[in-house]
Parts: structure tokens; C-alpha cells; sequence
């Protein structure tokens, strides 16, 4: 269902001049950063988080040859 109705709104938007898609798009961004914010905040308030020390590791070992699992919340 939200699959078709994302389809509609691109068929509206290509109608767009391209300073009003690139302004959408832009608003569009900010708008799921602000939703991965929210969702970040109500996993910390229920307790699902990863240590610091975790994710540095595994950001650290991003594209090397002993590349660390993604950690998991707990």
C-alpha cells in the first residue's frame, strides 16, 4: 500500500520544475534524518543501545580485511 502511494507522489513530483524536486528531495532528507532521530531516541528510552566501544570497533574496521559484524542492541 505505501509502495503505491510512493509511486504516486514520484509520478506528481516528475511534473516538478527541477528546483521544486530538488527542494522536495531536500525536505524529503531532512525529514527521515529527523525520523531516524526519533527511532534512535525511543530504542535509547527503552534500553536497546550499543556500548561506544562497540561501535567504534566496528566502525573502525569498515573495508578492512578483519571487518567486524555490525553490533547488535541489547
Amino acid at each position: 500500500m505505501a509502495t503505491h502511494a510512493l509511486n504516486q507522489a514520484v509520478q506528481q513530483a516528475e511534473r516538478f520544475s527541477k528546483e521544486d524536486q530538488d527542494h522536495l528531495a531536500s525536505v524529503l532528507d531532512q525529514e527521515a534524518k529527523r525520523l531516524s532521530v526519533r527511532r534512535g531516541i525511543a530504542d535509547a528510552d527503552k534500553g536497546r543501545t550499543s556500548s561506544q566501544e562497540e561501535v567504534e570497533g566496528w566502525f573502525m574496521s569498515l573495508g578492512t580485511q578483519s571487518e567486524r559484524p555490525k553490533p547488535t542492541c541489547k
